[in-house]
């Protein structure tokens, strides 16, 4: 068996205007407790970007990768991820203080093979500045990796500081998403657009690049990858299945949050 891609939102749309300080998302319908939620929140600078911090949790504990920055480029974006316990209890929302300039958040969802799986990194955050292609036929190349684990989902991303269309993607093990981009058309805009691959043994994820339509523009790409895992006899889990405590082999105790 293997991870599965479940389903993804955004605020704004493909194509919508949202402002900060605050966006919230709301979640795809019919999830289940276990599965992994990735929030990438992506903010537009015009001199130095503020902290985004998700503000509604949902009723989830959420994990938060460092913040990427980068004025010369315009861009910020940032990372928080958690295991869904099986409940909303609001739609979660990334806030950026008092900022008004362009703020989106998109999420990505996946599917365990076993509700009863824990998440954890399993290669850390990696992100690089790229510059405009010279034609549409280039490929914007994400760095490879290797990964410790034998069951991983690995998410990799493009940001602009702009209105872009993306064309296609290329890699082994690598799908692209339904938008192939996420534009916010509020102001000067900004785009990003994701790829995902997952992996069943241990090995190397394979470059992965994307076209984009003209007019070209550089940006910042990142990558994340996730493994999931069996808790083991006695380990702790703080949890809920649908909101009502319960147990998984091993007796441990499922409580809320992790």
């Amino acid at each position: 068996m293997a991870i599965t891609y479940f389903g993804s939102a955004s605020t704004p749309a493909d194509g919508g205007s949202q402002a900060g300080p605050t966006v919230a998302v709301a979640p795809p319908a019919s999830m289940q407790v276990g599965d992994l939620v990735v929030m990438v929140s992506q903010q537009r600078v015009n001199a130095t970007g503020a902290p985004m911090n998700v503000l509604a949790t949902g009723g989830q504990t959420w994990n938060t990768l460092g913040q990427i920055e980068d004025d010369a480029a315009h861009i910020a974006f940032r990372v928080f991820w958690c295991l869904f316990d099986g409940t909303w209890t609001a739609n979660p929302s990334v806030s950026v203080g008092s900022v008004t300039l362009p703020l989106s958040v998109v999420m990505h969802v996946f599917r365990p093979t076993s509700t009863d799986m824990l998440w954890a990194i399993d290669v850390a955050q990696a992100q690089a500045a790229f510059d405009a292609p010279e034609l549409e036929t280039e490929s914007v190349l994400l760095d490879s990796r290797t990964t410790a684990h034998a069951s991983t989902v690995t998410l990799g991303f493009w940001t602009t500081a702009d209105a872009r269309a993306w064309l296609s993607m290329s890699g082994s093990g690598w799908s692209a998403f339904t938008p192939a981009q996420y534009e916010n058309k509020l102001a000067n805009y900004q785009t990003s657009t994701y790829g995902r691959n997952i992996r069943t043994t241990v090995g190397v994820i394979d470059q992965v690049g994307q076209r984009q339509q003209s007019p070209l523009a550089g940006g910042r790409w990142g990558m994340v990858t996730w493994y999931e895992e069996a808790p083991s006899a006695g380990q702790p889990i703080t949890r809920r299945r649908g909101g009502v405590p319960g147990t998984v082999p091993g007796g441990q105790r499922i409580g809320r949050g992790w």
